[in-house]
């Protein structure tokens, strides 16, 4: 087993996937934040059965984590905001910092938290045919808002991406709010 504090943010489809996939294999001791909760068309990719409607999205991934391994629990759920100052004590000790929440805003703050915890970010495209991993190097030498920037230049200088951060014409709109759009993206 590897022991590694990892404080997650964002508990979506894909991050619940990873998380999940990473605990069956030993790997990490896990704190989760995310202030969503679970709604129906989150089913359709997430960890989540459909008895989490309406249930955090931390709490259920940690209950879902917890029951994997046996023995003491290996995940904690903290409902809220990431940027918030409280939550910056659960950052600063832990050793990786993975950021699955998709939002530029929230990658650009975890950059500057003060800790040697190596960051993280995954996201999918808009259409879901891509995949971006952005990871630090282990002595942090090119950071992740370093990284962001380096992404976004690759986008520019590569043909063949152009259509990359193209949105589908089938956006769901789900409810009145900041995060309200989603898309259909398969499983796979």
């Amino acid at each position: 087993r590897v022991d590694k504090k990892i404080a997650m943010v964002g508990a979506g489809a894909l991050g619940s996937n990873i998380m999940i996939n990473l605990v069956r294999s030993g790997f990490g001791e896990w704190t989760i934040i995310d202030k969503d909760i679970v709604l129906p068309h989150n089913l359709a990719r997430h960890i989540s059965s459909s008895s989490a409607i309406g249930w955090d999205k931390s709490i259920t991934l940690a209950h879902f984590a917890n029951n994997i391994i046996s023995g003491e629990p290996i995940a904690k759920p903290i409902v809220g905001d990431v940027t918030t100052p409280d939550k910056k004590v659960i950052l600063e000790s832990a050793d990786i910092i993975l950021d699955t929440s998709a939002s530029p805003a929230v990658t650009r703050y975890l950059s500057d938290i003060k800790s040697d915890a190596r960051r993280i970010s995954a996201f999918l495209n808009p259409t879901g045919t891509d995949s971006v991993l952005l990871v630090e190097d282990s002595q942090r030498q090119v950071p992740l808002d370093l990284l962001e920037m380096q992404y976004y230049r690759f986008l520019t200088s590569k043909q063949e991406l152009e259509n990359h951060l193209k949105r589908t014409e089938d956006n769901i709109y789900y409810s009145p709010s900041c995060s309200d759009v989603t898309s259909r993206i398969p499983q796979n």
